[in-house]
């Protein structure tokens, strides 16, 4: 009897140990995907925007809002809401990531202080459907001078 209590409490240790190794790697795996979710959709935003700005000259700029004028798209607004970056009312980012702030702060607009104008464009995004202690957050910030010289 003695053996079979022994056995009984040596297997329940085992089964144990090995659940809280299991539960561990996947939420290891969840986090490493929203992780790897995060780094691509702002990746992918910033260097969106960026090419469309580089190409582009400003029309206007507020803190929250650009407006520029791309040679083959025309008039391109970019914007946040619900969550998302908007290029002309069309997400540019995944559902899959939530946008808690997108800021333009410039440098140079026409109208402004006579120089070439600098977009530095700020993007804090996180993994949305996760739990909270999975969720992966990241802040980025990029700065794009548009090519072409605006003096006025």
């Amino acid at each position: 009897m003695m053996e079979l209590l022994v056995t009984v409490a040596v297997f329940t240790i085992v089964v144990t140990i090995v659940s809280d190794v299991y539960l561990t790697a996947v939420g290891s795996q969840r986090r490493s995907f929203g992780q790897q979710l995060v780094i691509e959709n702002s990746g992918f935003t910033l260097e969106a925007m960026a090419r469309a700005i580089r190409q582009s000259s400003v029309v206007s700029a507020t803190e929250t809002r650009l407006e520029i004028n791309h040679p083959a798209k025309g008039t391109v607004v970019y914007t946040a809401g619900g969550g998302q970056v908007l290029e002309n009312d069309a997400p540019l980012t995944s559902q899959d990531v939530t946008v808690s702030r997108l800021s333009f702060l410039t440098l140079g607009i026409p109208g402004g202080d006579n120089e070439q104008p600098r977009i530095t464009v700020i993007l804090e995004i996180s993994s949305a459907n996760q739990k909270a202690g999975e969720q992966s957050r990241l802040t980025v910030q990029t700065t794009v001078t548009p090519r072409q010289l605006q003096v006025e």
